[in-house]
């Protein structure tokens, strides 16, 4: 029940598998510090659907390296809204290097908030469906062969550009002419109107579902 994840504001999964025994819902956001390389296991949810109603983001847990990971094996839903990945230095600027956010399993990750502020890139893999319902940002998103994505959200694009003759950082400012590209075999299918403020490139061979209203 929701007693034995604690009463914390925040969970902080950082690497292991969460086993949900039943449908379960719970005010805590998540802190998802799972990488890549130079961890035990990356974090994994399994089993029954469970919902995170509380706000959320992703970091780089130190002694680890690669991407920032999480796998999701069930139907996650994540009703909060994310923070930047990488905490302002100042009022003006971020480090960098901007990373990719590996999302993997055969389950579904719902976002159902505002995540325009992640500037990482996304790389879809695996078999997982992401839904994106509210509002995402992220300089690139990925989605591999196998994958869908779906929603009826807004992806809003979100570049960053280097500080002149400082590679480590960054002036924070949008851009929204990022891209989303659909590889050969990805789903793109939409749930509603979901909108793209960025450019979609759609592979050869990609399965897509379009609705188009209005003039074109």
């Amino acid at each position: 029940d929701t007693t034995d994840l604690g009463t914390a504001t925040v969970l902080q999964f950082n690497s292991g598998t969460l086993d949900v025994a039943a449908p379960l819902s719970i005010a805590s956001g998540l802190s998802i510090g799972g990488r890549t390389a130079g961890v035990a296991s990356r974090p994994t949810l399994n089993g029954s659907p469970i919902t995170f109603t509380g706000n959320n983001s992703f970091f780089a847990q130190a002694g680890a390296s690669g991407d920032l990971a999480l796998v999701v094996n069930n139907t996650t839903t994540l009703n909060g809204n994310f923070t930047a990945t990488v905490p302002a230095t100042n009022a003006n600027q971020l480090v960098l290097p901007v990373t990719y956010i590996d999302l993997s399993g055969n389950g579904t990750l719902i976002l159902n908030a505002q995540a325009a502020v992640i500037y990482d890139r996304f790389y879809i893999n695996g078999a997982v469906t992401v839904v994106n319902n509210g509002n995402l940002g992220s300089d690139t998103i990925q989605v591999a062969d196998g994958t869908t994505l779906s929603g009826n959200g807004t992806f809003t694009g979100y570049h960053i550009f280097p500080v002149s003759g400082n590679a480590t950082q960054v002036i924070n400012e949008v851009y929204k002419s990022t891209t989303i590209t659909v590889e050969s075999g990805a789903t793109l299918a939409p749930s509603g109107n979901l909108k793209f403020l960025t450019n979609l490139t759609l592979s050869p061979g990609s399965s897509t579902t379009l609705a188009i209203t209005g003039n074109t």
